[in-house]
C-alpha cells in the first residue's frame, strides 16, 4: 500500500472514497432494516450517522499516521511485540480475504442473473466457477498498479455520473412513492438505533486501519484530517443512492435480498439499465477490494512471512478467500459466516483505541506493551464473551469497548505519571 498511494494527492483520495462507497455492507443494512418497516429517513440517516463515527476516527487516525510515519504493521509490532501481532495480522487477513470473496462473489451473481435475464437461459456451476476465478484473479492484478487503479477509478466516476442520473430518472419518484409505506411502520426503540448506527460503523472497522498509511503522506494535519473525513461524509452521500436502490428493491420484489445482485437487478426492468448496473459495480467492486481488501492483507502477509515474493502473497490470498467464498453462498451457512466475519471486523475495532492511545501517550513511556495487551485482552474478550451468551451480535459493544479502553488507559496514564513523579521526588531526596 506505501507503494500504491506513495504519490497520490487529495483529489485522487476524493475519487478513491466516491468509489468505495456503493458497497455491500450499505445494502446489508439497509435491507436489514427495510425488511422491519423501518421509516425511510430513518434508514437514511442511520447509515449516514454511522458513516460519520467512523469518519471522525478515520480522521484522528490519519493525523496519527502523517505524525507517526507509522503504517499498520509497525505500529501493531511496536504496540504489541513482533510474537503477538502476528495474530492481528492472521485476523485482518482473514477478514479481508472475508470480504475479498464477498464481493468477487456478489460481482459474479450479477453477470450471471445479467446472462440469464439476457439470453432466458440459467448459467451452468461450471461456467459461475469461471467467472469467479476470473474476476478474483484480474481484480488482483489491477490492484497491483497504481496507475491502472487510478485510471480504474477516473473511468468509474464517468460512466457513474451519468449513470445514476439516468438510473434515478428512469425510476422516478416510484422509490420515494413506495418508501411512504414504512412511514406507518412500528415505534422504534432507541437502542435498536444506536446499535444500527454501530453496525454501519462496524462494517468499516478493518478499512479503518488503512488510514495510518493514508494519512502518512499528507502535506499537513489538516489535510490528513480533512481529506479523510470529508472522504467519509462523501461516501455518505452516495449511500442515500445505495439505499434508495435497496429500498426499491425491496419493494418491488416484497421480501429481504442477502444477495446484493438480486437487489440491484430489481431497480429496474430495462435491459440497458441492468448492463448498465452491472458495469458500475464492477468497477466499484475492483476499486474497494483492491483498497479495503487486497492491500491490507498482502501488507499483513508480507509481515508474516518477511522473505515471501509479492507473486505467492498473492496466491495465498486469492486461495484463502476462495476457500472462504462458498459458506456465503450457501443458505444453511451464510449466517454463520456473516456472523464470522463480523466478529472479525469488531474484534478489530478495539485495536482502534489501542492504536491511537498508543501513538498520544508513547513519549510519556507511563504506559508500557504488556499493560495495552492485557487492556485489549480483557475488554475484548469481555464484549465477545456476551456475545456468545447472548448468541447475537451486539454491535453497540464495540463502541462500549472502545470507550472502555480509553478510559482505562487513561486511568493507567494518570498513575504512570503520579509514579513518576514519586520517583523524582525520592531520587531528589
Amino acid at each position: 500500500m506505501d507503494v500504491i498511494t506513495k504519490d497520490w494527492s487529495s483529489s485522487k483520495y476524493l475519487k478513491l472514497w466516491l468509489n468505495v462507497s456503493i458497497c455491500v455492507p450499505t445494502f446489508l443494512v439497509v435491507e436489514t432494516l427495510a425488511a422491519f418497516k423501518w421509516p425511510f429517513m430513518t434508514i437514511l440517516t442511520v447509515v449516514l450517522a454511522g458513516s460519520a463515527v467512523m469518519g471522525v476516527l478515520c480522521g484522528i487516525m490519519g493525523v496519527l499516521g502523517r505524525r507517526t510515519q507509522k503504517n499498520f504493521v509497525t505500529l501493531i509490532s511496536d504496540v504489541f511485540g513482533k510474537k503477538f501481532s502476528k495474530f492481528f495480522y492472521v485476523l485482518r487477513g482473514l477478514d479481508c480475504a472475508g470480504w475479498y470473496g464477498i464481493n468477487i462473489a456478489a460481482a459474479t451473481q450479477l453477470i450471471v442473473n445479467l446472462i440469464t435475464v439476457v439470453t432466458g437461459v440459467k448459467v451452468s456451476n461450471p461456467i459461475f466457477i469461471g467467472i469467479f476465478l476470473v474476476l478474483l484473479v484480474g481484480n488482483a492484478v489491477i490492484a497491483q498498479s497504481s496507475g491502472g487503479l487510478q485510471r480504474l477509478l477516473t473511468i468509474t466516476l464517468c460512466v457513474l455520473i451519468p449513470g445514476i442520473v439516468i438510473i434515478l430518472f428512469q425510476m422516478g419518484g416510484r422509490v420515494f412513492a413506495n418508501a411512504n409505506f414504512f412511514v406507518n411502520s412500528q415505534g422504534l426503540v432507541f437502542r435498536d438505533v444506536i446499535g444500527n448506527i454501530c453496525v454501519v460503523a462496524a462494517y468499516w472497522n478493518g478499512f479503518a486501519l488503512n488510514m495510518f498509511d493514508f494519512g502518512r503522506n499528507a502535506k499537513s494535519d489538516k489535510s490528513a484530517f480533512g481529506v479523510i473525513v470529508w472522504g467519509s461524509f462523501r461516501d455518505g452521500a452516495m449511500t442515500v443512492i445505495a439505499a434508495i436502490f435497496a429500498i426499491q428493491s425491496f419493494m418491488t420484489t416484497g421480501s429481504y435480498n442477502w444477495n446484493l445482485s438480486h437487489s440491484l437487478l430489481h431497480v429496474s426492468s430495462s435491459v440497458p439499465i441492468h448492463i448498465l448496473v452491472v458495469v458500475v459495480f464492477l468497477m466499484f467492486m475492483i476499486s474497494t477490494n483492491s483498497v479495503a481488501n487486497y492491500y491490507p492483507a498482502i501488507q499483513c502477509l508480507k509481515a508474516i512471512m518477511t522473505k515471501s515474493r509479492n507473486s505467492i502473497n498473492m496466491a495465498i490470498f486469492l486461495v484463502i478467500s476462495s476457500a472462504i467464498t462458498p459458506f456465503f453462498l450457501s443458505s444453511s451457512t451464510s449466517q454463520l459466516a456473516y456472523y464470522w466475519i463480523n466478529l472479525c471486523g469488531t474484534v478489530l475495532a478495539p485495536l482502534l483505541a489501542v492504536l491511537i492511545c498508543y501513538i498520544i501517550l508513547a513519549k510519556y513511556h507511563t504506559v508500557n506493551a504488556d499493560q495495552y495487551k492485557w487492556i485489549y485482552i480483557v475488554w475484548t474478550s469481555a464484549y465477545i464473551g456476551i456475545e456468545l451468551v447472548t448468541l447475537s451480535i451486539l454491535s453497540y459493544l464495540w463502541i462500549i469497548a472502545i470507550i472502555g479502553i480509553f478510559s482505562t488507559v487513561t486511568i493507567l496514564h494518570r498513575l504512570g505519571q503520579h509514579a513518576q513523579k514519586t520517583n523524582l521526588v525520592d531520587g531528589d531526596l
